[in-house]
């Protein structure tokens, strides 16, 4: 698991080049199978690195961290 928790909100129609995905979650399923949850607010991500998380623990907040211009949540699966 990676976990970035402490890059700022960009204000609504900026957005933040230099981190790409802001506050975030990696976590890895199975050795082929990751998820991916980024954008999240600052000071709100509970995860630490190297936890095990079960199904319903909170990992965060919606934010608008990183390179996004409007508040939402972005989840990827590879």
């Amino acid at each position: 698991m990676k976990v970035v928790r402490e890059v700022p909100d960009n204000p609504p129609g900026h957005r933040n080049p230099d981190d790409n995905w802001g506050n975030l979650v990696l976590l890895q399923h199975s050795p082929r199978l990751y998820s991916l949850v980024c954008h999240l607010a600052p000071g709100t991500v509970d995860a630490t690195e190297g936890q095990q998380v079960r199904q319903g623990t909170r990992l965060g907040l919606c934010g608008n961290s990183g390179r996004s211009f409007v508040p939402h949540l972005h989840l990827q699966l590879q």
